[in-house]
């Protein structure tokens, strides 16, 4: 049977979140190896299931001594095992896994249970700090799947490594018997619970109880105000239950309280005692550090599951949960006083909110929440699970090869796969792209590799240590985007998707520009020949073509499938019955691309005669110098990096959309924005030269020609007629682009 080793750096025999994980592991079929320190509860790991344990004593069991001790000592310990796969949980333990998972070309799986980087302890250590955010740096990106315990440390870590962290919250699994209330609930019954606990615990039967429970009831997280807000009112009973550097001072400070209690560390079946009991929960951390703000702490949960009303702070993960639930009320102000009158609040509402935290008990619980384990194993062993290499992460907005990629993976989703999406882009990003995808980035080399110059740069600069172990690991359908990312060592069932034969693009770049470019162009052209020739002998699986000339082009003997552009093909535009009093001229793309940049050039040489025209340029990459020319005349204007509604925008209300070319390679993805959302289209001749599905675009040779057709098309209505047309060729679009949904379909798994 396959084995995981789980490293902990905490109390292997009471860490629930640890033993959750590794039920589902082991109900998928594998073998368990806990690893962890004897240091300090050397008690049997109760997991309720056989798995091997590994426990190992360090020399030193506080400060950075032992910090370095317990990672030689995990090292050595993971040396000896040969799993299948490793889980790091924590910070702590993820340097030593994924020094072996990288070694051994295993996955590697790192399960952070906080924002470590966050917590109040290190605010005031910036050494210790940088210390622990080198290890994050590295072990983080190198990890294969992440998981995380809610959505705004999930988000953090994206922007920080560019990683997809999947969302698993901490929640408790249902009792063996079930829970002791439907989802529409019972109030005698729970009436009656909550007597029958009262008496085994020795509390009074009547009166209101409040309960603050947890292993870290620590200092500033709201247990010295709830303690005053229940000596204002002497008619409750306050229980602390569990343990926390809060509870030395305040059980000294309210000793002569009767009406609150202090109870240590219980088995969780009496905890569970003390949550029927209790009338109120109360989860009151204070934003005092990043950690905090985004805490979820467990004790929420297993509120819910003894059918309690919470109190809780104004903590943007624990309040969304409690107002999506209804389930309590919000403090918005951690003081005696807001909490005295929230729960009072909640008293008055006790029937409602009970029934409503019941109803949560049956949402938030282990038995839905480890469904996200089984997709992650699913994307371990490749089951329904899509791996797309591209050359560029995909941030908006959106072009040329993005757009690709993009279609790609929704056509993929839409077949029932998970999509892992492996992409080159600088970290750290402040707008990581969304698309229900795991995402994991890397970056490219900064600088040429004088040692790989048998490699053209474009190959190079994405072949890394990082890349190669990916591709080792993955399982699954793989489909690899351009020869760009052909350095790593794809399975032989790889599809390789040409966006077009970069040894001639790169030539036709060349033929647009002077100075060092065209030389660095032209070198790169011959490099990208020689290596194109190698990597199509080579290449075992299926070749993806995006036209019939890129096909012509590509020599080789593998099976060659001629798929378009996999970008959506609904029409969006629509007839119009009269002329703008002025028609939009849209001029879009990358302009750090030598042909589009030509074409704003172009267009500001040539202002005066599309005085009839609003010119609109929209993309980025565009030059300061011609910017500065853009905004000084009046009928034009540039939009920055656009977002994607901007573009969507601005593509449905253009009268005519300008696709400019100077190469017949490929299948420009603004000539597709253009014919699915915009009005006329004039691309040039070279733009849609061989394409099957243009009937509807307008064609030009030279500058002049594209102006005389601006003439004609400015006062030429875009009727029914024209939209027929355009339907009619996005529809054979669509129906090409049936192959590859059937190969994601193919790759499903029954």
């Amino acid at each position: 049977m396959p084995r995981i080793a789980i490293s902990v750096i905490n109390d292997l025999h009471s860490d629930q979140r640890v033993r959750r994980t590794a039920l589902v592991w082991k109900s998928r079929g594998y073998d368990i190896t806990f690893i962890g320190r004897t240091y300090p509860n050397p008690e049997p790991v109760a997991v309720g299931m056989e798995a091997d344990v590994e426990r190992f004593t360090c020399w030193f069991n506080r400060g950075p001594l032992f910090y370095l001790a317990y990672q030689w000592r995990l090292f050595r310990s993971l040396s000896k095992l040969d799993p299948d796969c490793y889980i790091a949980n924590d910070v702590d333990s993820l340097l030593p896994n994924a020094l072996l998972a990288y070694a051994r070309s295993k996955p590697l799986i790192y399960d952070s249970h906080e924002y470590f980087l966050g917590t109040p302890e290190l605010r005031q250590r910036p050494l210790v700090r940088w210390c622990w955010k080198q290890v994050e740096s590295y072990g983080i990106p190198r990890a294969d799947a992440h998981v995380t315990v809610n959505a705004s440390i999930a988000n953090q870590y994206l922007k920080e490594y560019g990683q997809s962290f999947d969302v698993i919250r901490n929640v408790p699994l249902l009792p063996d018997a079930g829970l002791p209330f439907s989802k529409e609930g019972n109030a005698d019954q729970t009436s009656l619970h909550q007597k029958t606990a009262r008496q085994a615990l020795s509390l009074p039967e009547d009166g209101v109880i409040w309960l603050m429970q947890g292993a870290g009831i620590n200092m500033e997280r709201g247990a010295e105000e709830l303690a005053e807000a229940a000596s204002l009112d002497g008619s409750v009973v306050l229980l602390f239950v569990g343990s926390g550097d809060a509870l030395p001072a305040l059980k000294l400070l309210y000793a002569n309280h009767d009406n609150i209690r202090f109870i240590d560390r219980v088995n969780l079946a009496t905890l569970k005692q003390y949550g029927q009991a209790a009338d109120l929960g109360f989860s009151l951390d204070k934003p005092l550090s990043k950690n905090y703000q985004w805490s979820l702490p467990n004790k929420l949960f297993d509120y819910f599951q003894s059918g309690l009303p919470v109190v809780v702070s104004d903590l943007k993960e624990v309040a969304s949960v409690v107002r999506s639930s209804q389930a309590g009320v919000v403090v918005e102000d951690v003081n005696p006083q807001a909490i005295l009158a929230a729960a009072r609040q909640a008293m008055a509402n006790h029937i409602s909110l009970s029934l409503a935290s019941r109803k949560a008990a049956h949402v938030y619980h282990w038995g839905k929440e480890s469904l996200g384990w089984d997709a992650i194993i699913d994307r371990i062993e490749g089951k329904s699970t899509l791996h797309v290499w591209s050359m560029d992460r995909l941030e908006a907005p959106l072009y040329g090869g993005t757009v690709e990629v993009s279609g790609q993976i929704r056509m993929a989703q839409a077949s029932g796969l998970q999509v892992v999406l492996h992409a080159w882009g600088q970290l750290p990003n402040s707008k990581p792209f969304d698309q229900g995808i795991t995402l994991q980035s890397m970056q490219r080399q900064s600088v040429p590799l004088l040692w790989r110059l048998n490699l053209p740069w474009i190959v190079s600069s994405r072949k890394s240590s990082m890349a190669n172990h990916r591709a080792q690991v993955q399982r699954g359908m793989v489909l690899v985007n351009g020869p760009h990312c052909t350095g790593p060592a794809h399975p032989k069932q790889a599809i390789l998707r040409l966006h077009n034969p970069e040894s001639a693009y790169y030539a036709s770049l060349a033929r647009s520009v002077t100075g060092w470019q065209r030389w660095h162009h032209q070198l790169e052209s011959y490099r990208l020949k020689a290596y194109e020739k190698q990597l199509a002998s080579r290449w075992q699986g299926d070749v993806w073509a995006i036209s019939s000339g890129d096909a012509n082009l590509w020599t080789s003997d593998r099976r060659m499938l001629v798929i378009p552009p996999l970008a959506d093909m609904k029409l969006a535009v629509k007839p119009c019955e009269a002329l703008p009093d002025q028609p939009v001229l849209l001029v879009h793309g990358k302009f750090s691309v030598d042909e589009n940049r030509s074409a704003v050039l172009a267009v500001i040489q040539r202002a005066e005669s599309l005085m009839r025209y609003d010119v609109q340029v929209m993309g980025h990459g565009l030059d300061a110098s011609l910017v500065d020319s853009l905004v000084g005349i009046p009928h034009m204007t540039y939009v920055d990096s656009p977002s994607d509604a901007e573009l969507h925008k601005a593509l449905s209300t253009a009268h005519v959309v300008l696709v400019h070319a100077n190469h017949a390679l490929g299948v420009k993805l603004k000539l597709l924005h253009g014919m699915v959302r915009g009005g006329h289209v004039l691309a040039h001749a070279l733009a849609i030269k061989g394409l099957p599905y243009t009937d509807s675009c307008h064609a030009y040779g030279d500058w002049q020609d594209a102006l005389r057709q601006l003439d004609v098309l400015a006062v030429q209505v875009w009727d029914s007629e024209a939209v027929d047309q355009r339907s009619k060729d996005l529809q054979q679009i669509a129906a090409m682009q049936q192959i590859a949904m059937q190969a994601f379909k193919g790759c499903v798994a029954p």
